[in-house]
């Protein structure tokens, strides 16, 4: 039996999809931390270098 790792699952997917993949293309294949539950109230942000910030309020 053949294990693939996320990376391999996250390109053969992208290629059953019929996605054109292009020199450069990032693929994210899962998280760099690992998940944490939300509950309601909670306030999540995020910054990255390139896109600047993004967060949102968990309701509930």
């Amino acid at each position: 039996m053949i294990q693939l790792s996320d990376s391999q699952r996250a390109i053969l997917s992208a290629a059953c999809a019929r996605e054109r993949l292009e020199a450069g293309d990032i693929i994210l294949a899962g998280g760099a931390t690992a998940a944490h539950p939300l509950s309601p109230g909670m306030h999540v942000r995020s910054l990255t270098q390139g896109p600047g910030a993004v967060s949102f309020v968990v309701e509930g």
